[in-house]
């Protein structure tokens, strides 16, 4: 995935993305429906 880890907004401390795929999209959704 080329958004790994790069969210905006959904940074974690880590570093790292510890969300599926389908929260991804979900997230992505959120994103776009409430810029």
């Amino acid at each position: 995935w080329v958004l790994r880890g790069k969210l905006p907004g959904v940074r974690t401390p880590s570093g790292h993305h510890r969300f599926l795929r389908t929260d991804v999209d979900r997230l992505l959704r959120q994103a776009g429906a409430t810029p």
